[in-house]
């Protein structure tokens, strides 16, 4: 049995590390546009964070019941049998790991043409062919070493949060001398009436929560975690939930909604506005530096997926392989930045985010509804932390909400989102044969 090393403030700070991602940094605008108004978009973040936790604590309750690693695949194969858990690990290969990947390489890309090219306009080829760059410098990076790769890792994955941290603290000066906008005077004014538009505003802000599906890794390691699990889960998601309400209230006081909204880069905006270009370079150095490492710990993670797929037998052999020069999985890293490629040359942020979050959700409704599942079918099963039955209730309703009502403004890739989906039922079947 592993030692129970880890205290509740570990737990916390992992928490915190795991969920903090590219999105504040480029979900603000897509948020507040959908949503209509400044008041219904700071409801939005609050609501996608709350979400985050009621998944984070279903999860806790399926991690602690099934110890394997694997992620979501254990529990789908326990609750429902070995097809879905096989369609989660497709659909995580085909769409889930490359597209997250490619969405980070996006905002990467994004931000460096801005730091480039200043305010000059840039062609969405030239920041396509910037992240395509970014991808293949990764892909070089992760298939010479996998040392290489860690390190980028601990050195970047700090920068998210200093960079978050300066915005905060600048925020609470403009609020304290006075906001430079006049967005709060009548904060619902605009918002949206369609639930549609709702839905896709929830996809947005929950791609920046997205990681709270990992939080259960810390569970095996966690001090008395019936008492500390909870408590860490609760405390991580309540701080990042705060941090990223006081992020959006800090761009809100500095820069008009209309600028909010249509804004690609919103911390280098908030900078330049604030304090001048300098200040707005520096956020935005700060940005590329720990969206570069974001991408670097989702292609690391990806190529692992794959990896381990292979060898399960439910990918190719040559996929399984592992180089004996370099010790990684290069075949596998290669196959997630075809994907990540493609994806990035096809969509754009909004449309990524979209179809991630289609093909995303389903499966992290299948997973809490299959805890319900579970309770019946598997009663006598040991469950260390439990959570009320209201819980996975409400975290199913939602994601039913999401699903829906997403088609009726992002059609087109809620349907691939699912047809990613489905295509690997015939897979599945020849597989068996």
């Amino acid at each position: 049995e592993v030692e129970r090393h880890v205290t509740l403030f570990q737990g916390v700070n992992l928490i915190i590390g795991l969920m903090i991602g590219s999105g504040i940094f480029a979900s603000p605008g897509p948020v507040l546009q959908y949503s209509g108004s400044i008041g219904a978009s700071l409801m939005i973040w609050l609501l996608a964070g709350l979400l985050a936790l009621t998944g984070a604590l279903c999860y806790a309750e399926l991690g602690t019941m099934i110890p394997a690693s694997g992620g979501e695949h254990p529990y789908l194969a326990l609750a429902y049998g070995k097809l879905i858990s096989f369609l989660f690990s497709w659909t995580a290969i085909l769409v889930q790991k490359p597209g997250s990947l490619s969405i980070i390489c996006v905002v990467f890309a994004d931000y460096f043409c801005r730091l480039m090219y200043n305010d000059k306009e840039v062609s969405d080829y030239m920041s396509k062919f910037v992240a395509v760059i970014c991808l293949i410098v990764l892909t070089i990076i992760n298939c010479l070493s996998s040392k290489l790769s860690r390190w980028i890792q601990n050195i970047f994955t700090m920068l998210k949060l200093v960079a978050l941290v300066i915005i905060g603290i600048l925020g609470f000066g403009v609020l304290i001398t006075g906001p430079m906008t006049d967005n709060f005077n009548d904060i619902f004014k605009g918002s949206s009436k369609n639930p549609g538009s709702y839905a896709l505003a929830l996809y947005s802000a929950l791609w920046a929560y997205d990681g709270w599906n990992n939080l259960n890794l810390v569970t095996g390691e966690l001090k008395n975690p019936k008492r500390n699990l909870p408590k860490a889960l609760k405390i991580g998601c309540f701080s990042v939930i705060t941090s990223y309400i006081i992020a959006n209230v800090a761009y809100y006081a500095v820069l008009s909604a209309e600028v909010a909204k249509s804004s690609k880069t919103i911390v280098s905006d908030f900078g330049r506005t604030l304090f001048g270009p300098f200040v707005g370079h520096l956020l935005i150095l700060t940005v590329i530096l720990s969206t570069f490492g974001a991408a670097n710990a989702s292609m690391y993670t990806g190529s692992r997926l794959i990896q381990v797929t292979a060898s399960q037998g439910q990918l190719p052999k040559t996929f399984s392989k592992i180089s004996s020069r370099f010790e990684t999985p290069v075949n596998g890293t290669i196959l997630q930045t075809f994907f990540s490629i493609f994806y990035v040359i096809t969509g754009s942020y909004n449309t990524l985010v979209n179809l991630y979050s289609t093909s995303t959700w389903i499966f992290y409704g299948l997973c809490v509804l299959g805890l319900l599942i579970l309770r019946f079918t598997q009663p006598h099963m040991d469950r260390p932390y439990r959570v009320w039955f209201t819980t996975p209730l409400i975290f199913v309703s939602v994601v039913i909400f999401l699903v829906f009502f997403s088609f009726m403004d992002a059609t087109v890739e809620s349907v691939l989102g699912i047809l990613f989906v489905i295509t690997g039922i015939p897979v599945y079947i020849m597989m068996e044969k």
